[in-house]
C-alpha cells in the first residue's frame, strides 16, 4: 500500500486488519468501529475480510480490541539509509 503522507499522518503506520470469519457479513460495522478507534485511509476487501488503512502507532491496541478483529498487522516500512 502506498499512501502519500500528509503532515497530519506523518507518524502513522500502514496496517492490514483481518476480520474474524463470523464478522465478515458485518464488515461495514467493523469498519465503522475501526475508524472510531483511529483507522484512516481505509480500503475494504470484502471477499477476503481484510481492511487496510493507516493508524498512529499508539492506537494499534485500540484496533486490536475492536469486536470482530482477528488480527492487526503492521506493514513493513523500508527506508534508504
Amino acid at each position: 500500500m502506498s499512501h502519500k503522507q500528509s503532515p497530519r499522518d506523518e507518524g502513522s503506520t500502514d496496517v492490514l486488519v483481518t476480520v474474524e470469519d463470523d464478522y465478515k457479513d458485518a464488515l461495514p460495522d467493523v469498519s465503522r468501529r475501526l475508524r472510531s478507534a483511529g483507522l484512516t485511509d481505509e480500503d475494504v476487501f470484502e471477499f477476503s475480510g481484510v481492511i487496510a488503512g493507516r493508524v498512529a502507532p499508539e492506537d494499534l491496541n485500540k484496533l486490536r480490541a475492536v469486536e470482530g478483529v482477528a488480527a492487526v498487522e503492521q506493514e513493513p516500512t523500508f527506508r534508504a539509509t
